[in-house]
C-alpha cells in the first residue's frame, strides 16, 4: 500500500460533475456522504497528480444521458491550500455533446480565487465502462512520459521497519506521495454511482423488474 504524508494540507472540493479516477496512482479516498453535492479530497504538501473525467446524468422526465470527458491527467504542486473546481454549465445534454471535448475547467485557490500552476493532459477512454481500471491507464501513461506523468519510482511504499536512514532517502527521493485509500468506501461509492447510471438509463419496465427484483432480495 502507498503511504501518504502524516497529516495531508491541500483540501479539494470535488463536486458531482468530476468523477474523480485516480490519486497518486491509487483509487481516491473521498470524504463525504456519496449522495452529497460535492465531497473532499485530502493531499499532502507536494507534488501530486489526479486523473479525473467531467461526468454527469442529464436527466430529462423519466430518461437520462450521461455525457463523459476524456479521462484528465493532472500535474501540480500545491501547499496549505483550499482548492475547488469550477465548472462550464450545460443546459443539456446536447449541449455538453457538442462542447465536452474542448470543455473548459479550471483548479483555483479559494481563497485568492487564482487558477493554480498545473499541467494537464488526456486520455481517450469509452464514455462509460463498468469496472474500467483507470489506475492501469494511468500508470501506462506515465510509463510512456506524457506531458503531465511522474516518475513511477517517486512513488514510495510504506515500510514500518524502514530505519531512519532509508526513511529519509525516500523522503528525498519522492516527488509524489498517496494517501491511504480506504478501499471499502471507494469502490462502494464508485458501486454506487454505477448503478446510479444504470437505474436512470433503464426503461420503465426494466426498473420495475429490477424493484421486484430488489424485493425479493429482502
Amino acid at each position: 500500500m502507498l503511504s501518504a504524508g502524516a497529516h495531508a494540507a491541500v483540501e479539494i472540493s470535488v463536486p458531482e460533475e468530476i468523477n474523480l479516477h485516480v490519486v497518486n496512482l491509487e483509487k481516491p479516498n473521498l470524504q463525504g456522504s456519496v449522495f452529497s453535492s460535492s465531497r473532499t479530497l485530502e493531499l499532502p504538501n507536494g507534488l501530486n497528480q489526479i486523473a479525473f473525467r467531467y461526468s454527469y446524468n442529464f436527466v430529462n422526465r423519466d430518461t437520462a444521458e450521461r455525457v463523459s470527458s476524456k479521462l484528465i491527467v493532472m500535474k501540480f504542486e500545491a501547499s496549505d491550500q483550499t482548492l475547488s473546481f469550477t465548472l462550464p454549465k450545460y443546459r443539456d445534454a446536447k449541449e455538453a455533446e457538442r462542447e465536452i471535448d474542448n470543455f473548459q475547467w479550471h483548479l483555483v485557490d479559494t481563497g485568492t480565487q487564482k487558477e493554480i500552476d498545473a499541467i494537464t493532459d488526456s486520455i481517450t477512454v469509452s464514455g462509460f465502462v463498468l469496472g474500467q481500471n483507470f489506475n492501469e491507464e494511468v500508470e501506462s501513461y506515465n510509463k510512456k512520459g506524457g506531458k503531465a506523468a511522474v516518475g513511477l519510482t517517486y512513488v514510495t511504499i510504506a515500510n514500518p521497519s524502514t530505519t531512519p536512514e532509508t526513511s529519509q532517502m525516500q523522503s528525498s527521493s519522492a516527488a509524489v506521495t498517496s494517501q491511504i485509500v480506504d478501499k471499502k468506501l471507494a469502490e462502494q461509492g464508485s458501486l454506487v454511482g454505477s448503478l446510479q447510471s444504470l437505474y436512470l438509463q433503464a426503461s420503465k419496465e426494466e426498473r420495475k423488474a429490477f424493484q421486484k427484483w430488489m424485493i425479493d432480495q429482502e
